[in-house]
C-alpha cells in the first residue's frame, strides 16, 4: 500500500532569477504536463548551465477558469496572469495548438534537445512536435520513472544546484507536492493526495528527468582542493 511522504521543498532552491535572454541559444530539455484540459497546464525547460540546472516554465489556463466561481484558485490565477506568469487561452479548455505554437517559437530561441511527454495525454501533440522536427521521449507516469528523477531532484535542490527565475506559480506548485512511496521505497508525486494543483511541479520533474537521460543521476561537484587531489592521485601502491 502506498505511503505518503513529505513533499519537495522549494524554499531550498537558490533564486538567482536568471533572465530569459540569458538562456538564448542554450541547450535545454522540456517536460509537458498536459493532464489537465480545464485548469492550469505547464511546459518546463531545464537548462544545463555550468554546474547548475536553470528552469524556465510556461503556464497556461483557459480564460473561463479566471471567473469560474467553482475554481478556488481563480483570484491568484488572475493575479499571476496580470503579472505575466500565466498565459490565457480562449474558451473553457486548454488550447494545445497555442502550446504547440509557443514550443515552436521557443525552439527558435533555445536548442530544445528532447521533450518528455506523458504517453497517455499528449499523443496528438507529440506527433505534431515530431512533424516539425523536434525529438520527443515518453515519460511514463510510474514509480520506475519518477523515483530516480524525484530523488535526484531532491539532491540538486538541497545542494542549491537548481535555479528558477522567481516563478511564483512553480514555487506554489512545488509546495503543494505530496510524494507517495511503495513497498520498495520508490516515490512519485500524487496529484489526488495533494491539497492543491501540482501540475507545474510535475512538468519540472518531467523536464528534469529528461535532462537526466543525458546527464545522469549522480551530482558530483568537487571543490578546487578535491579536484587537485584527484588530479594528483597516482593510484595505490600494494
Amino acid at each position: 500500500m502506498a505511503k505518503i511522504i513529505k513533499p519537495l521543498n522549494d524554499t531550498q532552491i537558490k533564486l538567482a532569477k536568471p533572465k530569459e535572454n540569458d538562456l538564448n541559444g542554450l541547450d535545454c530539455y522540456a517536460g509537458l504536463d498536459l493532464s489537465s484540459t480545464s485548469d492550469i497546464t505547464s511546459v518546463c525547460y531545464s537548462f544545463p548551465f555550468e554546474t547548475e540546472v536553470r528552469l524556465l516554465t510556461r503556464h497556461y489556463i483557459p480564460e473561463f477558469q479566471l471567473t469560474n466561481v467553482a475554481n478556488k484558485n481563480r483570484e491568484i490565477y488572475r493575479k499571476w496572469v496580470d503579472q505575466g506568469w500565466i498565459r490565457v487561452t480562449k474558451g473553457d479548455c486548454i488550447d494545445y495548438d497555442q502550446i504547440r505554437y509557443d514550443i515552436l517559437k521557443d525552439s527558435e530561441q533555445f536548442n530544445i534537445k528532447l521533450i518528455g511527454f506523458d504517453v497517455w495525454n499528449a499523443t496528438q501533440l507529440r506527433t505534431q512536435l515530431q512533424n516539425i522536427g523536434l525529438d520527443v521521449e515518453p515519460f511514463p507516469q510510474t514509480y520506475a520513472r519518477y523515483s530516480p528523477t524525484s530523488k535526484t531532484a531532491e539532491v540538486f535542490i538541497s545542494r542549491k544546484r537548481i535555479r528558477h527565475n522567481g516563478d511564483p506559480v512553480l514555487s506554489w506548485a512545488v509546495s503543494n507536492v505530496v510524494m507517495e512511496t511503495d513497498a520498495n521505497a520508490n516515490i512519485k508525486p500524487n496529484k489526488k493526495k495533494a491539497a492543491n494543483k501540482i501540475d507545474p511541479a510535475v512538468a519540472f520533474l518531467m523536464s528534469f528527468g529528461t535532462y537526466l537521460l543525458e546527464y545522469g543521476e549522480i551530482d558530483i561537484n568537487l571543490s578546487d582542493e578535491q579536484q587537485q587531489a584527484l588530479d594528483n592521485f597516482k593510484g595505490i601502491e600494494l
